[in-house]
Order: C-alpha cells, then structure tokens, then sequence
C-alpha cells in the first residue's frame, strides 16, 4: 500500500441486487453521476457499484493522489470494504478507469469475473492478456 486513504471520504452508491456486481470506474475528471443512465437499467437485475476517485466528482481533492498503484488500491479497498468478491463481479473502467482495472488485474492479481475496458489506447492493451478480456467464466 502506497498511501492509506479515509475510504468514509468518499462519494459513492451501490444500487439494485442479483449474484453478479457491476463496478463502473470513471474516466479521468469524471463524476459517477454520468454512469445514471445505464445504472437505472443495470439495477434491475445487478448490484452496481459507483464511486468517485479522489480529485473526481464529489470526492475530495487530494493532491497526494498521483498514481495508477494508489487509485487502483484505494478501489480494491473499496471492494474489500463492500464485501464484493471479484470471482461474481464484471469490472467496466473508461479511459482512465480502464487503466485503473488493468492495474488491479495486472498488479493487484485481483480475478474479476470479466473485465470492459473501454476509451484505452492500443499501446497500453499490447501489453494487456488480451485473453483475460473476452474469456467469461
């Protein structure tokens, strides 16, 4: 761990129920308010998780925030804190969101059920198990 961070500090919400959880990490600057359209649909059938990083929508700004390793713990604690396990969970990260969860699969080992990377350069999926992508368990 990089950096311990007051999980109560952030803006989040966890919607709908069914056996598979759906985790939408934002893009950079980004406020979880604009996953609402597809939470509304999404909650009828799946649990859905939303939250703000730091330095995004209604979280704080914390300057000390400034790498891939810190927001990628901090989302894993988060999960941790949820009692979500990743074996039932679908992980959809957009552009800067999508490097978070390359870094939780890659770094961090976590073992989503299936993983949507979405807005992410070519050069940054090269060196991605593009494998791990498509193959649902």
């Amino acid at each position: 761990m990089i950096k311990k961070y007051d999980l109560e500090k952030i803006n989040y919400s966890i919607r709908g129920q069914g056996e598979t959880t759906i985790v939408f990490l934002n893009g950079l600057f980004m406020s979880s308010q604009r996953w609402e359209p597809i939470i509304c649909e999404l909650e009828k059938d799946y649990q859905t998780i939303t939250f703000d990083f730091p330095n995004q929508g209604s979280s704080p700004v914390d300057v000390g925030f400034n790498n891939m390793i810190q927001y990628a713990e901090l989302a894993k604690e988060l999960l941790d804190k949820f009692s979500v396990n990743p074996k039932d969970t679908v992980v959809h990260g957009l552009s800067f969101g999508a490097n978070v969860a390359r870094v939780l699969i890659l770094n961090l080992e976590v073992d989503f059920k299936a993983t949507i990377l979405t807005g992410i350069t070519p050069p940054v999926l090269k060196n991605f198990a593009l494998e791990r992508l498509y193959y649902l368990k």
